[in-house]
């Protein structure tokens, strides 16, 4: 089969070179576009004083870019006070996968854990002080603590000077009745 064409092959050939460049230059420019409109949702979670605009912020800058660490932390922050527990722990794992020398979200996340075993500082001393006087043991699940305690002691191996996680992981440990 014969090809003709009215264009020189190594004219043909720089237009496709050209073609392609300028193609590889709008793909980039557009996935730059994408992560910069990622990068403006989570600068207005951060500049937000309503709590749930923010949450609203941060997971629109985690639908445009699911690999922005810091939406996920923020957003897990904000369902942790929010009592959300199960959703702060997705996204603080998220997190964690995304930056797993982070510290600090090892030691939010068995935060997280703990409050959701124990319902609250204020529920554990008043189950504490009722096991006391009542000298009949609560049941615990132990689950929770467990996961609670590795997260400290993850967040401890990155960060030897964490002293919350230390003391985070003695109340967990406390609660196991170890």
């Amino acid at each position: 089969m014969v090809k003709l064409s009215l264009i020189p092959p190594d004219i043909e050939k720089a237009m496709h070179k050209i073609l392609f460049a300028a193609l590889a230059y709008l793909s980039l420019t557009a996935t730059a576009g994408w992560s910069q409109d990622a990068m403006d949702f989570y600068n207005r979670g951060l500049e937000s004083s309503l709590a749930n605009k923010r949450i609203e912020y941060f997971s629109k800058a985690i639908e445009l870019n699911p690999n922005l660490g810091a939406a996920y932390e923020k957003r897990a922050l904000h369902y942790y006070y929010q009592r959300k527990f199960d959703k702060a722990i997705n996204d603080y794992s998220k997190f964690i996968e995304l930056k797993p020398l982070e510290a600090a979200a090892y030691l939010m996340r068995g935060l997280t854990y703990l409050k959701k075993e124990r319902g609250g500082w204020i529920k554990a001393e008043i189950d504490s002080l009722r096991s006391y006087f009542s000298e009949q043991g609560l049941p615990r699940s132990g689950v929770l603590l467990e996961s609670a305690i590795e997260d400290f002691s993850q967040a401890i191996e990155l960060d030897p000077k964490l002293a919350s996680a230390y003391s985070y992981r003695a109340e967990a440990y406390r609660f196991m009745g170890m």
